[in-house]
């Protein structure tokens, strides 16, 4: 199997493991917050392993499926797909900053993505004229489930990556 056949491989089975998890909302009766922490961490941890096990164009790609099959599940509105593409992508990248510690990662990617993500949401809120104080709450509790959910992903596939033997 040549090189690219086994990103594409690598690619499909994370984006097929990230796909399940956001499932879990129907199958399980959990809260918001205990169901957005699990998933929203999952995620995070496969777009961190998609960057590093596979390919940028393979990254972005999954970054770019995720919100849209969200959206289609119902899990998310249209509007915000971008915001979350956009976000996903950056933090995939980010986290894939190679000369950087792990500290260092941890506080950089998930803090970029909450505040990207943050400043999106705020803007769509705003084009859809939902009132300023409403708006300003939704994103005050959105920033830091983002930004935990970056962290703890991003551990997490640290602990992964360390015990695959997987060569790039």
């Amino acid at each position: 199997m040549n090189e690219h056949t086994k990103y594409l491989v690598r690619g499909a089975l994370l984006l097929a493991i990230a796909l399940m998890v956001q499932q879990l909302r129907l199958l399980i009766p959990l809260p918001v917050v205990v169901m957005t922490l699990i998933i929203g961490t999952v995620v995070n941890c496969v777009l961190v392993l998609c960057q590093r096990l596979t390919t940028k164009a393979i990254t972005v790609a999954v970054s770019f499926a995720l919100p849209f099959v969200a959206a289609a599940q119902g899990h998310i509105l249209p509007p915000v797909i971008p915001v979350i593409f956009v976000g996903n992508t950056l933090y995939a990248l980010l986290s894939g900053l190679k000369d950087k510690p792990l500290p260092c990662l941890i506080l950089v990617a998930p803090a970029a993505k909450a505040l990207c993500m943050g400043a999106g949401l705020w803007l769509v809120l705003y084009i859809t004229n939902m009132p300023p104080n409403l708006r300003l709450h939704m994103v005050k509790a959105f920033i830091p489930i983002q930004w935990a959910t970056g962290i703890t992903g991003l551990g997490l596939a640290d602990l992964i990556s360390r015990n695959l033997e997987v060569r790039r």
